[in-house]
């Protein structure tokens, strides 16, 4: 046995026992490092939803011109009103959002066209899944909630997505009639 060059049997194993305890580590590290992406990707997405919808409806209620309301009917929000910042049609439209079993949906139409709470087959669309939307209404030194509902032309709206709330104040500018 002398003069033989090579490795026992033993010696390989212990070799192969590390390698697979090196390799192990290395798959736990990445697929964690993989999951930890995958949360901060999914995380920024819905801070950007949020940021983006909070800006969408503060615009559109800054441009209120009349015709504001807020229901609460079996378990599903609405709110509508007439506003000069529209989506998707230029000038004047009417927009109704609806908060139904955590999700939201957006529904913009012509002014005037229809009642401000209606929405056409086709023209609503998903806007985003959301654990809580709450409408609270300022008019008369009180606020109101999306419980007791409201018509009318508020002092100020506030509105939380989640844990994100805004105040907008509604200045008035003019009366279509």
């Amino acid at each position: 046995m002398r003069g033989r060059k090579g490795f026992t049997l033993l010696e390989i194993l212990v070799v192969l026992l590390l390698l697979s305890l090196i390799f192990g580590t290395v798959v736990t590290v990445f697929r964690t490092a993989g999951q930890g992406a995958l949360l901060l990707k999914r995380d920024a997405e819905r801070l950007y939803q949020r940021a983006f919808l909070a800006y969408r409806l503060r615009h559109q209620l800054e441009g209120l011109l009349r015709s504001f309301r807020l229901e609460k009917r079996e378990g599903t929000l609405y709110m509508g009103f007439v506003t000069s910042s529209g989506e998707n049609y230029p000038g004047v439209v009417q927009v109704r959002y609806r908060y139904s079993g955590g999700e939201l949906f957006y529904c913009e139409k012509p002014y005037p066209e229809g009642e401000i709470l209606s929405c056409e087959a086709g023209r609503e669309i998903r806007l985003a899944s959301l654990e809580s939307f709450e409408i609270e209404i300022f008019q008369g030194g009180r606020w109101r909630s999306g419980e007791e509902g409201f018509s009318g032309r508020p002092e100020k709206i506030a509105f939380t997505l989640e844990d994100l709330k805004m105040v907008v104040p509604v200045r008035v500018g003019r009366t279509l009639r």
